[in-house]
C-alpha cells in the first residue's frame, strides 16, 4: 500500500500540487513525518508520525500529549501561556516560495526514500559558530534540529538564541554564519 506525502505539509502552508507529493510507504510516511517534527516542532508532524505509526489512532488524545510533553520540558507561567495562545491564534505560516518548492522537488526527484531525508537536510543545513561552555569554539554545518540533538540542547532555546532573543542556551553561545 502506498501513501501520497506533501513534501511541504499542509498544515505549513504546503499545496497538493503534484510537484510537492511523493509517494511512500505507511512507514517511510511515518518517519517523514517524524523527520520533519524534529526539524520543524510542528505539533501536526509529531500527531501524523503517531497516527501513522500506530502508536495511536486518537488525535485529540495525540494533541494533548504533545502539549502536556512540551510544558513537562518548560516551566511556563500561567501569564506565557495566555501569550503563547494567543500567538498560536495570531500566526500564519509563510508558504515556501515557488523557488523554494522546485529546489526540494528537484533535491528529492530520483532519489531512493533513505535519501529523501538526507535531501531536505541538506537543503536546511547552515553552517554555525559554536562556543562551548568551556570556551572552546569550532564550526558545524548541520541542521537546527540536528545541532540541537547532538549537543543535548533544547530546540526551542536554540532557535531564541539563534534569533538573537537569547544570548545561550545551556552555556552554548551559537551564532548562524551568513
Amino acid at each position: 500500500m502506498k501513501h501520497i506525502h506533501h513534501i511541504k505539509p499542509r498544515h505549513m502552508g504546503g499545496t497538493d500540487d503534484p510537484s510537492n507529493l511523493i509517494e511512500v510507504t505507511p512507514e517511510e510516511h511515518a518517519e517523514l513525518h517524524f523527520a520533519l517534527y524534529l526539524e520543524h516542532g510542528m505539533m501536526g508532524d509529531w500527531i501524523a508520525f503517531h497516527m501513522l505509526s500506530g502508536k495511536t489512532t486518537d488525535s485529540e488524545w495525540a494533541r494533548k500529549e504533545a502539549m502536556r510533553d512540551y510544558f513537562r520540558r518548560n516551566v511556563v507561567s500561567v501569564e506565557t501561556r495566555k501569550k503563547m495562545s494567543e500567538a498560536a491564534k495570531r500566526r500564519i505560516r509563510k508558504p515556501f516560495t515557488e523557488e523554494a518548492k522546485r529546489n526540494i522537488s528537484k533535491a528529492l526527484k530520483g532519489k531512493r526514500f533513505e535519501n529523501q531525508i538526507k535531501a531536505v537536510e541538506e537543503l536546511h543545513s547552515k553552517t554555525y559558530i559554536i562556543t562551548t561552555p568551556d570556551g572552546e569554539e569550532f564550526i558545524e554545518t548541520t541542521t537546527q534540529a540536528e545541532l540541537a540533538r547532538k549537543h543535548n540542547l533544547n530546540q526551542p532555546s536554540l532557535s531564541m538564541v539563534l534569533n538573537g532573543k537569547r544570548n545561550h542556551v545551556g552555556g552554548w553561545k551559537i551564532k548562524k554564519v551568513t
